[in-house]
């Protein structure tokens, strides 16, 4: 069976306006009994730092906060094993934004669905395409909504786009479970080494834009293995 699997990486927006940053509201915070000023300005500070130490990573995985910096989709013979095609593309620097990555993600995505080709991904439903949808929004690129709402159908047997996320945990969020566990569980291997999506932000800053190309690819790879060797237990 020919398959088309895909997967995106996301950092924070650069060009989100300031008035659309995530901000640290203090009247947010319930004080409790704390009634010592002292310690209700201790108390707000930390809650602080910890707000600013993971604001990149809400904005990260925020559809209307982040950015794309890279996308991979694979063309995949599952019979044979190998790959038949794949489109690849990488942000990088400042002065580059993620048009081309979304332009190309949605032209590689319409490719698979015109072709009546299943497309696989790993919480695909939940994030990437609502990610892609919002940066296609943003970016001005055209696409068809008929075919987003298709692929982002949350149903058993949604034979357009097989979410191995949901489809292994039986549509029930309780039992989700990361990729890496079923790739170890049936082994077909591990995710890569030393870097998972935490890293991603850290590492596009470093300059390190291949290494985040290489892990996605590496992620999609695995996904559409994954769908070969349970392909038989959940095509319709």
């Amino acid at each position: 069976m020919k398959i088309f699997g895909f997967d995106i990486e996301t950092i924070p927006c650069r060009d989100l306006p300031s008035e659309c940053v995530p901000a640290f509201n203090p009247g947010d915070i319930k004080l409790g009994n704390l009634k010592d000023p002292a310690k209700i300005k201790a108390k707000l500070e930390e809650v602080r730092l910890g707000f600013e130490g993971n604001k990149n990573k809400i904005m990260s995985i925020d559809p209307s906060l982040c950015e794309v910096c890279a996308f991979v989709g694979i063309f995949y013979d599952t019979q044979k094993e190998q790959i038949v095609d794949e489109t690849k593309v990488s942000v990088v620097g400042d002065e580059d934004n993620d048009y081309e990555a979304i332009y190309q993600g949605w032209d590689a995505i319409k490719q698979a669905y015109n072709a009546k080709m299943p497309i696989v991904s790993y919480n695909g439903i939940g994030f990437d395409l609502p990610v892609m949808q919002h940066r296609a929004i943003y970016n001005d690129i055209p696409f068809s909504p008929r075919m987003y709402s298709l692929l982002t159908k949350k149903w058993e047997g949604n034979a357009h786009h097989y979410d191995l996320m949901l489809v292994l945990s039986g549509w029930n969020n309780t039992r989700w479970k990361k990729l890496d566990f079923y790739l170890k569980r049936l082994n077909l291997g591990s995710k890569t080494e030393g870097m998972d999506g935490s890293m991603v932000f850290d590492t596009w800053k470093n300059g390190e834009h291949q290494k985040i190309l290489d892990y996605c690819r590496d992620d999609v790879l695995e996904t559409c293995k994954l769908f070969a060797r349970i392909e038989p237990w959940i095509v319709y």
